[in-house]
């Protein structure tokens, strides 16, 4: 499992919107003024339904054994009549379509952002880039798929892919009992697609996972039986969470058991603390993807006016994102190994860059002056850097290593030079 920790923080100007970078992960965004930013655990899909949606949607037809679950004509007629997008949206739409069929999901998730800008309300869009985030598969990505299979649904109940997706993904995120349950009712609803081969092939899997986690809970009561530590679950009240928080342990003569009393009240009320937070939590609004950010213990995002955010990566770059969109908007070499540091000043357009390098470097739009070789420091092959960062932060440290000095290798032979060692920053 990785091991994830926060590299950075930063608030708007009117502090309604917190930026998290989260180190060995990507970049997220926070409302704290959105109450509907809530979360869910998205077995709560059940809410989105009542008894009447229990009946059967589509009719039967001959079974199907594809690997696939496939719309019905009915149901892709339907969809067309009542979230038809604009001509943009649906230029945008097809061409994030080809981009999938091309196995280019990083490009197709672009050009699905764009379009669900323009049609925030299309169960389609959503759908089809949760497909494509399952594919890219990225860290987070299972996730964020989730979240858009749910809000297909909100829009349209019948979207037989998105429930059938969103099955799959409590599934991958390893919630196996509530993906169990998600996809007994999308069986209820959909008995027809119940006989498919995807649909079988699901359900074998959910009872895998099932029945291994049930193995390692028996084996760890096995390890623990004889332990004093109660673990507090979900249900437990508010009062209750209160109750063990105000008792004291009672200290006998024999020192050893005090401790152990004490060590397992603190083990509990620890638990309930993490609860009691968790409960109040609320979920991220935008996750800004393709950076790298697992080598230094502060990696710096930014607000970038109202419209941008832009944060430093371990391969010496620092990127610029859409806020609305979540897209790149550029990527810029700041350093020769890893931006740290990346600051916007106040009230002028200027960004400031600071990372292994001795320099600190200033930034500004450039619309006129033709810049040389040297000065142009904007890299072009966005694609091949993300793709390359993500490789970076899934690799072992020891490999992450071997692709870092082979990197600053190639940069030192394209100049000409050497380069200096390198010495992190104590944090």
């Amino acid at each position: 499992m990785k091991t994830l920790s926060i590299t950075f923080l930063s608030f708007n100007s009117n502090g309604t919107e917190l930026l998290a970078n989260l180190g060995g992960e990507q970049l997220y965004l926070f409302n704290l003024c959105d109450e509907s930013s809530s979360p869910v655990k998205y077995d709560t899909y059940k809410t989105l339904f009542d008894k009447s949606d229990l009946i059967e949607v589509l009719p039967a037809s001959k079974s199907s054994s594809s690997e696939t679950i496939p719309d019905t004509d009915s149901q892709k007629t339907n969809n067309k009549k009542k979230y038809k997008l604009s001509p943009k949206a649906e230029a945008l739409k097809l061409k994030a379509n080809a981009s999938f069929e091309e196995q280019n999901y990083v490009e197709a998730i672009d050009y699905y952002n764009q379009a669900i800008i323009l049609a925030e309300n299309s169960p389609i869009l959503y759908g089809n880039r949760a497909a494509t985030l399952m594919k890219r598969n990225w860290d987070g990505d299972v996730y964020s798929a989730m979240r858009d299979c749910y809000k297909a649904l909100m829009f349209d109940k019948t979207h037989l892919k998105s429930h059938f997706r969103l099955a799959k993904c409590l599934n991958d995120l390893k919630w196996h009992q509530e993906a169990k349950e998600c996809l007994n009712f999308f069986c209820k609803r959909f008995p027809d697609y119940a006989k498919s081969q995807a649909c079988e092939n699901l359900v074998k899997d959910i009872e895998k996972a099932l029945k291994s986690s049930k193995n390692k809970e028996d084996s760890a009561d096995d390890e623990h039986e004889n332990s004093d530590t109660e673990w507090t679950t979900m249900s437990e009240s508010e009062s209750e969470i209160s109750d063990i928080s105000n008792k004291k342990p009672k200290l006998n003569g024999n020192e050893s058991d005090s401790n152990e009393s004490l060590s397992a009240n603190n083990d509990k009320i620890l638990k309930n603390i993490y609860y009691q937070k968790k409960s109040r939590a609320v979920d991220f609004n935008s996750r800004y993807c393709g950076h790298c950010n697992v080598a230094t213990d502060i990696k710096e995002a930014n607000f970038i006016g109202d419209n941008f955010i832009a944060a430093g990566s371990d391969d010496g770059s620092f990127f610029i994102w859409d806020k609305k969109t979540s897209n790149i908007v550029k990527v810029l070499r700041g350093d020769e190994s890893i931006v740290n540091c990346v600051q916007p000043h106040p009230y002028s357009c200027y960004i400031a860059t600071s990372g292994i390098d001795s320099e600190i470097r200033l930034w500004s739009p450039n619309f006129d002056e033709a810049l040389t070789d040297e000065e142009d420091r904007v890299v072009n092959d966005v694609k091949s850097a993300v793709l390359n960062n993500q490789v970076k932060m899934n690799s072992h440290p020891f490999e992450y290593l071997f692709l870092n000095l082979t990197q600053n290798a190639n940069w030192n032979t394209e100049e000409g030079g050497g380069h200096q060692n390198l010495e992190c920053r104590p944090s």
